[in-house]
C-alpha cells in the first residue's frame, strides 16, 4: 500500500511537471512567433518562425522563411552591436521600413552570422531580416521610438566595403532606472531660523559671518528624497505632462467621490491623453523618417564629424633671445612674463578726494545706503542661481526689517572703511591679434575669465 501511494504521488507530480512544461513551451512559441525573418522576395506569407536554438544556423540558411509586403525605398545602413555578443562580431546591415509603419527590414552584409544573434530593435513593431541586398542608401539606423533613449550611437571609421559611413548601435541601460535626488527647503522654517540667528548674533561685522548664518539656516531647513527617475520618450512634450496631471487629478477625485459624473470626467480625460499620445508618436515617427529620407543633411553632418580634427594645434613660441619654447607651460609663463613687463610701474591711485572739490550735488552720492535703496535694489534683483555664497534673493526676502537694517549697516561699514572682498582668481586666455605672427610672444592679447 505504501509503494502504491508513493507511485500515485509520483504520477501526480509528473503530470503537474508536464503541464508546466507545456505552458512554458506555449509561451516560448508565442514569443518566437513574433520574430519573423524575411527573405528577398516581397510577397507576404504567414509561416512559423525559425528555431533559434541552433547556434550554427546562419542567416543564409533561413532565407526560405516569410517576407514583408509593401517595402518603401527608404534604406538605412548601420552596424549592430548586440549585448552580450558585441564582443564577438559586428554585423553590417541596412534597414528598410514598410509603408504601414511596422518595423523595418534588415539587410546584412555578413552572411555567416548566426540567426539568433540578430537583435530586434523594435519593441512593438518588429525589425525583420533579409539577406540578399547590400547597404547603399543611408548611413542611419532607425528603430522604434520606445528604444531611442536606450541606444547609443557611434560612427565607424571603417566603411566595411560600403559606400557609406556605418554606425555602431549599442543597447545601454535597457530596463534600468536611474535615481533622481531632489532637495526642498521649508521657507517658513528658514525665515524663523535665520531671523532668530541674526537677532541673537547682534551686530554683524564681517561678510563671512553673514554668509555662514544663511547657509546654516538653509541646511537645517532643507530636506531631500531620492526616487526612481522616469525617462520619457523623445515624443513626450509639455502638453503630455499637463494632460497626465489632469488625468491623475480626476482619478483621485473619482476615487474620493465615486460618482458617475466624476468617473465619466476621468475616462474622458484618459481618452484625450491616449489620443494625443498616439498623435505625438505618429508625428514623431513621420518626422524622423522624413529627416532620414533626406540623406544630404545626414551625410554632411557625419562627414563633418569624420573630417574634424580634435587634436589641439601645436605652435612654438620664439623669444627675443632666439630660444624656441615647445612646452605649453613654458609658453604660458613666457606670455605672462611679457604681460607683466608691459604693466605700468606705478599703480593708479583710487583716492581722488585730495584733488577733487566736492559740490552740493555730489554729497548725496557719498551718503550711506538707505533702507529704501536696499529694498529697491532687492526688488530689481532676479531670482536666479546664487554665487559661491549660496545666498539667493528668496533668502534675503525672508529676512525681517529689523535684521535687514543689520545687513545694511554691515554693507555701509564695509563701504566706508574701504574693506572690499578678496579678489577673484581670473584665468588669462592669450588670444592672437589679427594678422600678427603666432610665434612672437608680444602678439597675444590677454583675455581674463573671472568668476562672478
Amino acid at each position: 500500500m505504501e509503494i502504491q501511494s508513493n507511485f500515485d504521488k509520483q504520477v501526480e507530480e509528473n503530470i503537474t511537471l508536464w503541464k508546466l512544461i507545456e505552458t512554458q513551451q506555449a509561451t516560448i512559441d508565442s514569443l518566437q512567433s513574433k520574430i519573423a525573418l524575411l527573405e528577398s522576395n516581397f510577397e507576404y506569407s504567414q509561416v512559423q518562425s525559425p528555431d533559434f536554438g541552433n547556434n550554427q544556423r546562419s542567416l543564409t540558411e533561413i532565407n526560405h522563411f516569410s517576407v514583408v509586403d509593401d517595402i518603401s525605398e527608404i534604406g538605412f545602413c548601420g552596424v549592430v552591436a548586440v549585448p552580450p555578443f558585441f564582443l564577438f562580431f559586428h554585423a553590417v546591415c541596412s534597414v528598410e521600413r514598410p509603408r504601414d509603419q511596422k518595423g523595418g527590414l534588415i539587410t546584412a552584409v555578413c552572411q555567416d552570422i548566426p540567426a539568433q544573434l540578430i537583435c530586434l530593435l523594435n519593441m512593438k513593431c518588429f525589425t525583420r531580416y533579409q539577406g540578399t541586398q547590400a547597404p547603399s542608401l543611408l548611413d542611419l539606423f532607425i528603430c522604434s521610438a520606445d528604444l531611442v533613449n536606450m541606444i547609443s550611437i557611434e560612427i565607424s571609421h571603417d566603411l566595411y566595403d560600403s559606400d557609406h559611413c556605418p554606425i555602431f548601435i549599442f543597447l545601454c541601460n535597457f530596463g534600468m532606472k536611474s535615481l533622481q535626488t531632489r532637495k526642498y527647503i521649508n521657507w517658513g522654517q528658514f525665515s524663523k531660523k535665520v531671523n532668530a540667528h541674526l537677532h541673537s548674533q547682534g551686530e554683524v561685522s564681517f561678510l563671512d559671518e553673514f554668509t555662514q548664518i544663511f547657509q546654516e539656516s538653509a541646511n537645517s531647513s532643507s530636506y531631500s528624497f531620492t526616487r526612481s527617475a522616469h525617462t520619457h520618450s523623445p515624443w513626450w512634450d509639455v502638453k503630455c505632462n499637463y494632460l497626465k496631471a489632469l488625468r491623475r487629478k480626476l482619478l483621485r477625485k473619482a476615487k474620493s467621490y465615486p460618482t458617475i459624473m466624476n468617473w465619466a470626467a476621468y475616462k474622458e480625460m484618459a481618452a484625450v491623453l491616449r489620443k494625443y499620445v498616439k498623435s505625438c508618436k505618429h508625428s514623431f515617427w513621420e518626422k524622423t523618417c522624413q529627416e532620414a529620407a533626406s540623406s544630404h543633411q545626414a551625410f554632411r553632418i557625419i562627414q563633418a564629424l569624420l573630417n574634424k580634427d580634435g587634436s589641439p594645434s601645436i605652435s612654438n613660441l620664439v623669444l627675443s633671445s632666439g630660444i624656441t619654447l615647445t612646452a605649453l607651460i613654458a609658453q604660458a609663463n613666457a606670455i605672462a612674463a611679457s604681460l607683466i613687463k608691459r604693466a605700468p610701474d606705478e599703480r593708479i591711485s583710487l583716492d581722488f578726494s585730495a584733488d577733487y572739490s566736492e559740490t552740493s550735488d555730489d554729497k548725496t552720492l557719498n551718503r550711506p545706503f538707505s533702507f529704501r535703496e536696499f529694498e529697491n535694489a532687492l526688488a530689481k534683483t532676479r531670482n536666479k542661481s546664487p554665487g559661491t555664497d549660496q545666498v539667493t534673493k528668496k533668502m534675503l526676502s525672508c529676512v525681517s526689517d529689523e535684521n535687514i537694517h543689520k545687513i545694511l549697516d554691515m554693507f555701509n561699514n564695509l563701504w566706508t572703511n574701504m574693506i572690499v572682498p578678496e579678489w577673484k582668481i581670473a584665468k588669462i586666455i592669450p588670444i592672437l591679434k589679427p594678422g600678427e605672427n603666432a610665434v612672437e610672444v608680444t602678439t597675444y592679447r590677454p583675455i581674463a575669465l573671472t568668476s562672478v
